[in-house]
Protein backbone atom coordinates (compact mmCIF):
# COMPACT_ATOMS: atom_id res chain seq x y z
CA UNK A 1 0.00 0.00 0.00
CA UNK A 2 2.83 2.38 1.20
CA UNK A 3 4.61 1.97 -2.56
CA UNK A 4 1.46 2.33 -4.33
CA UNK A 5 1.22 5.37 -2.45
CA UNK A 6 4.42 6.52 -2.80
CA UNK A 7 4.17 5.75 -6.44
CA UNK A 8 1.30 7.79 -7.15
CA UNK A 9 2.86 10.67 -5.41
CA UNK A 10 5.99 10.49 -7.23
CA UNK A 11 3.83 10.58 -11.00
CA UNK A 12 1.95 13.13 -9.64
CA UNK A 13 5.59 15.55 -8.37
CA UNK A 14 6.94 14.86 -12.08
CA UNK A 15 3.26 15.90 -13.65
CA UNK A 16 4.00 19.00 -11.49
CA UNK A 17 7.59 19.77 -12.27
CA UNK A 18 6.84 18.86 -16.28
CA UNK A 19 4.22 21.27 -16.54
CA UNK A 20 5.91 24.26 -14.54
CA UNK A 21 9.22 23.68 -16.47
CA UNK A 22 7.34 23.61 -19.89
CA UNK A 23 5.36 26.72 -19.33
CA UNK A 24 8.07 28.98 -17.37
CA UNK A 25 11.03 27.42 -19.54
CA UNK A 26 13.72 28.39 -21.89
CA UNK A 27 13.63 31.48 -23.93
CA UNK A 28 13.82 32.27 -27.06
CA UNK A 29 15.71 34.80 -29.00
CA UNK A 30 13.27 36.67 -31.91
CA UNK A 31 15.75 38.68 -33.18
CA UNK A 32 17.15 37.33 -36.14
CA UNK A 33 13.08 36.70 -37.29
CA UNK A 34 12.17 40.45 -36.52
CA UNK A 35 15.05 41.85 -38.42
CA UNK A 36 14.14 39.47 -41.44
CA UNK A 37 10.18 40.56 -41.07
CA UNK A 38 11.26 43.66 -41.04
CA UNK A 39 13.61 43.54 -43.87
CA UNK A 40 11.03 41.75 -45.80
CA UNK A 41 8.25 44.32 -45.05
CA UNK A 42 10.87 47.45 -45.98
CA UNK A 43 11.86 45.69 -49.54
CA UNK A 44 8.18 45.40 -50.17
CA UNK A 45 7.34 48.81 -49.55
CA UNK A 46 10.12 50.38 -51.39
CA UNK A 47 8.88 47.62 -54.24
CA UNK A 48 5.49 48.45 -53.93
CA UNK A 49 5.49 52.52 -53.24
CA UNK A 50 6.99 55.58 -54.52
CA UNK A 51 8.94 57.15 -52.33
CA UNK A 52 10.54 60.22 -53.26
CA UNK A 53 13.81 60.09 -52.17
CA UNK A 54 15.21 63.42 -53.44
CA UNK A 55 13.55 65.31 -50.79
CA UNK A 56 14.89 66.08 -46.60
CA UNK A 57 15.47 63.34 -44.99
CA UNK A 58 12.88 63.90 -41.85
CA UNK A 59 9.93 63.92 -44.65
CA UNK A 60 11.71 60.94 -46.74
CA UNK A 61 11.35 58.96 -42.68
CA UNK A 62 7.61 60.45 -42.86
CA UNK A 63 6.65 58.92 -46.40
CA UNK A 64 8.15 55.66 -44.87
CA UNK A 65 6.41 55.38 -41.44
CA UNK A 66 3.02 56.34 -43.30
CA UNK A 67 3.21 54.63 -46.73
CA UNK A 68 4.63 51.20 -44.92
CA UNK A 69 2.63 51.23 -41.82
CA UNK A 70 5.66 51.48 -39.79
CA UNK A 71 4.77 51.82 -35.61
CA UNK A 72 7.30 54.82 -34.89
CA UNK A 73 7.22 54.26 -31.18
CA UNK A 74 7.81 50.73 -31.71
CA UNK A 75 10.07 51.25 -34.55
CA UNK A 76 12.36 53.62 -32.45
CA UNK A 77 12.43 51.65 -28.93
CA UNK A 78 13.27 48.12 -30.47
CA UNK A 79 14.57 48.44 -33.83
CA UNK A 80 17.14 50.10 -36.40
CA UNK A 81 16.63 50.76 -39.74
CA UNK A 82 19.20 52.19 -42.19
CA UNK A 83 18.56 52.86 -46.12
CA UNK A 84 21.56 53.44 -48.31
CA UNK A 85 21.02 54.62 -51.92
CA UNK A 86 24.16 56.11 -53.53
CA UNK A 87 24.44 60.06 -53.94
CA UNK A 88 21.52 60.28 -51.40
CA UNK A 89 21.80 60.93 -47.54
CA UNK A 90 21.48 57.86 -45.65
CA UNK A 91 18.25 57.44 -43.39
CA UNK A 92 18.21 56.05 -40.18
CA UNK A 93 15.45 55.14 -38.20
CA UNK A 94 15.30 53.52 -34.51
CA UNK A 95 17.85 53.56 -32.17
CA UNK A 96 21.10 52.08 -33.09
CA UNK A 97 24.18 52.12 -35.73
CA UNK A 98 25.96 49.57 -37.83
CA UNK A 99 28.55 49.47 -34.96
CA UNK A 100 26.24 48.07 -32.83
CA UNK A 101 25.15 45.25 -35.56
CA UNK A 102 28.50 44.35 -35.85
CA UNK A 103 29.33 43.74 -32.29
CA UNK A 104 26.97 41.18 -31.85
CA UNK A 105 29.12 38.64 -33.06
CA UNK A 106 31.30 39.03 -30.02
CA UNK A 107 28.36 39.83 -27.88
CA UNK A 108 25.08 38.48 -27.93
CA UNK A 109 23.62 40.94 -26.19
CA UNK A 110 23.67 43.54 -28.98
CA UNK A 111 21.05 43.52 -32.13
CA UNK A 112 20.91 41.08 -34.51
CA UNK A 113 20.92 43.12 -37.95
CA UNK A 114 20.11 41.45 -41.68
CA UNK A 115 21.10 43.45 -44.85
CA UNK A 116 19.50 43.38 -48.03
CA UNK A 117 20.26 45.03 -51.34
CA UNK A 118 17.92 45.33 -53.94
CA UNK A 119 17.45 47.62 -57.33
CA UNK A 120 14.39 49.97 -58.08
CA UNK A 121 14.67 52.39 -61.50
CA UNK A 122 17.89 51.50 -61.80
CA UNK A 123 19.00 52.58 -58.09
CA UNK A 124 20.79 49.82 -55.88
CA UNK A 125 19.17 50.33 -52.48
CA UNK A 126 20.64 48.67 -49.21
CA UNK A 127 18.70 47.98 -46.51
CA UNK A 128 20.03 46.98 -43.03
CA UNK A 129 17.19 46.07 -40.31
CA UNK A 130 18.53 45.12 -36.67
CA UNK A 131 16.13 43.96 -33.42
CA UNK A 132 17.29 44.89 -30.04
CA UNK A 133 14.28 42.25 -28.80
CA UNK A 134 16.14 39.94 -26.97
CA UNK A 135 13.82 37.09 -25.89
CA UNK A 136 10.61 36.55 -25.04
CA UNK A 137 9.72 34.35 -22.34
CA UNK A 138 7.93 30.55 -23.99
CA UNK A 139 4.46 30.19 -23.49
CA UNK A 140 2.49 26.64 -24.39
Amino acid sequence: MIFAFMFLLIIIGTGIVAGLASFFGAEYDYRKIDAQLLNYKITKCLQENKINFGQEPELIKQQIYEKCQLNKNSLEQNFYLKIQIPDKPTIKLGRGDNTQCELQKLNTNFPVCIDHTLTINNQQITIQSGSKLKTQTKIT
